[in-house]
């Protein structure tokens, strides 16, 4: 017997949520706990705007040429934020200093750059061959180049590991450095305006989990360090699993729905009546009571019990990990009347 563990997330995508389901397949005898669900919901509406890039977008190359910068100053600078704890203390959230489901690696063609929006801007994702001494590794730009803006996803990516745009044909490193202007012919005045901060494009950390690509929201010299302090949440039951496998569908709803429905599993036997659930097997739910307070950083723990009269006694338990992960774990196996 084969039990499917299933983890949704949501991506906001122009009002929009990507829903991605994880299905790792548990052999009964291994795990006790059959069901268990986690949503990861981002934000379409709640979450403020990730900070816009300060520096205005070169109109002509001829305009950059001169202007040497040194090497640290190049990539696109993350304003300065409270670190996590200072933020729980002062009762504050950065949106941007977490991990951000992005989409399963089974959706993406590495030879190709895909348009991504996440926390409401839109990004450029995109396999360059050349990182990681020539393992290729992952990477997430600003979907714009700094020269017209045009989308970066709208461009192509060459074999000596760099980003081109479709419009100028400027070339972009994985860190975001501009790497070639073709409408300068001078090598020298070629090498000062790739050196200008206004040629860059803001670069982010990513990582695989999984199968499972996320993304950290902040750029910076100090960004790939903080980032690498921080593993992405991964429910245990699912490390657990060796076999897993993502599906991801779209829906008409913002993450706001997925965190409310997942506390919410009284809804289950009128909404699913179709799917296996009964509208006349019906119990009033027992439950803790809420707490007052939510830990910004670790969350909390909801137990709960039966609302189902085929299943007496069985006990649950749903924890919300912020910002975008929502756990649910049944002790008597998956409810489906």
């Amino acid at each position: 017997m084969q039990v499917m563990n299933m983890r949704s997330m949501a991506q906001q995508v122009t009002g929009r949520s990507r829903v991605l389901h994880a299905t790792p397949i548990l052999p009964a005898g291994q795990l006790r706990l059959l069901h268990r669900r986690s949503n990861v919901m981002i934000p379409r509406t709640a979450a403020p705007a990730v900070e816009q890039a300060t520096q205005t977008a070169a109109t002509g190359a001829s305009q950059l040429a001169g202007q040497q910068q040194p090497a640290s100053s190049r990539a696109t600078a993350a304003p300065q934020q409270q670190p996590r704890q200072q933020q729980q203390e002062a009762g504050s959230f950065s949106w941007t200093k977490h991990w951000w489901p992005v989409t399963p690696l089974s959706y993406l063609d590495p030879k190709k750059p895909a348009p991504v929006t996440l926390l409401g801007h839109t990004y450029v994702l995109w396999f360059d061959p050349k990182a990681q001494q020539g393992q290729g590794q992952w990477r997430l730009m600003e979907d714009r180049c700094p020269h017209r803006l045009a989308p970066l996803s709208e461009g192509r990516i060459n074999e000596d590991g760099t980003l081109m745009c479709s419009y100028h044909g400027w070339q972009f490193s994985g860190s975001g450095e501009c790497t070639r202007i073709p409408q300068i012919g001078d090598p020298a005045k070629m090498k000062a305006a790739c050196a200008s901060p206004r040629a860059c494009v803001a670069s982010f950390p990513t990582t695989v989990v999984d199968g499972l690509l996320y993304a950290w929201l902040e750029s910076g010299p100090a960004a790939e360090a903080e980032a690498a302090a921080v593993r992405p949440y991964v429910m245990p039951e699912m490390e657990a699993s060796p076999f897993k496998m993502w599906v991801m569908t779209e829906q008409p709803v913002d993450y706001t729905f997925w965190l409310e429905q997942g506390m919410d599993p009284t809804h289950a036997n009128f909404l699913h009546h179709t799917c296996g659930f009964s509208m006349t097997d019906v119990l009033p739910m027992p439950g803790e009571a809420l707490p007052n307070e939510v830990d910004l950083q670790g969350g909390y723990l909801w137990k709960h019990g039966n609302y189902t009269t085929k299943h007496a006694g069985m006990k649950a338990e749903r924890q919300f990990v912020p910002p975008n992960s929502l756990r649910v774990v049944y002790d008597k196996g998956f409810v489906r009347g």
